[in-house]
């Protein structure tokens, strides 16, 4: 048996997909839209390993690169704030952390000259200095290194 839809039924089914569409647009209206990877940030993340060990940098849980001992070295990384950028020992070991939000890296040219801001976190281990940064400058580093503790440097 064919039952034949009247003009009234099309229409309540034209009010009813109207209605879905508008409560689709509305939910996906409030939500944040992901950035085209040409609107993500682009930084210098940089390190410096005064270390005797080889130390991968990672970017939110991303190897970005490895970098041998005493080396100093920048790798450009292009993702969404916030960054968690790590140094790991071989074995996995997190030797020193830094996190990056938005407005952390400035950099700024003007009459009196350039201006720029750098996160930076450094550690002090019995085999060297190791330290890494977000940003367009290398910070000075430091020659008056500290003990560290013994092992620091297992691995």
């Amino acid at each position: 048996m064919t039952r034949r839809i009247g003009q009234r039924g099309a229409s309540v089914r034209a009010a009813v997909a109207a209605s879905v569409l508008a409560v689709v647009a509305a939910a996906c209206a409030g939500s944040p839209a992901t950035p085209r990877p040409s609107a993500l940030p682009v930084h210098d993340i940089g390190i410096a390993n005064g270390t005797t060990l080889t130390v991968t940098l990672t970017v939110n849980d991303r190897a970005v690169g490895r970098f041998a001992s005493h080396s100093v070295s920048t790798v450009q990384v292009r993702a969404a704030y916030p960054w968690h950028v790590e140094a790991r020992a071989s074995t996995g070991r997190i030797l020193v952390s830094l996190d990056i939000n938005p407005g952390d890296i400035e950099s700024a040219s003007s009459a009196g000259g350039d201006e720029h801001s750098a996160a930076v976190q450094k550690v002090d281990l019995s085999c060297g200095r190791l330290v890494i940064y977000g940003g367009d400058v290398q910070p000075g580093v430091d020659p008056s290194v500290g003990p560290g503790a013994a092992g620091d440097c297992g691995g």
